[in-house]
């Protein structure tokens, strides 16, 4: 995952009930720690669809459609945005932001409609 995330990386999640949003911003640094105390099967995010863009002079940038499984049960769903520049070593991402949208027993159509 440190190889991934380029050095100046950060996330943004607006996260929960559309009348009730909050935004979280996650650092590098909390990003690469939530990954590595995962134990298996704990997170398990199934990208439903995807489109990418790549400019050629070294940036792209990812838009998927997903729903996030924790313990086996689906938990929230929502898009997700990757932006990524491509360095020396490779691309890495630089920033990642998503919506995180509770199902509460409704389904992934209902609450995270395709665009």
């Amino acid at each position: 995952m440190d190889s991934l995330l380029h050095a100046e990386y950060h996330g943004v999640s607006l996260q929960g009930q559309r009348d009730h949003r909050n935004i979280y911003v996650e650092t590098r640094t909390k990003a690469i720690s939530d990954v590595a105390s995962l134990k298996p099967n704990d997170w398990d995010v199934r990208m439903l669809s995807a489109s990418t863009q790549i400019d050629p002079n070294g940036m792209a940038h990812v838009w998927t459609r997903y729903v996030f499984y924790f313990k086996g049960t689906p938990n929230h769903c929502g898009y997700e945005s990757y932006t990524l520049y491509q360095g020396a070593g490779g691309w890495e991402v630089v920033s990642f932001t998503d919506t995180d949208n509770p199902l509460n027993g409704r389904s992934i159509d209902e609450v995270c409609p395709t665009l």
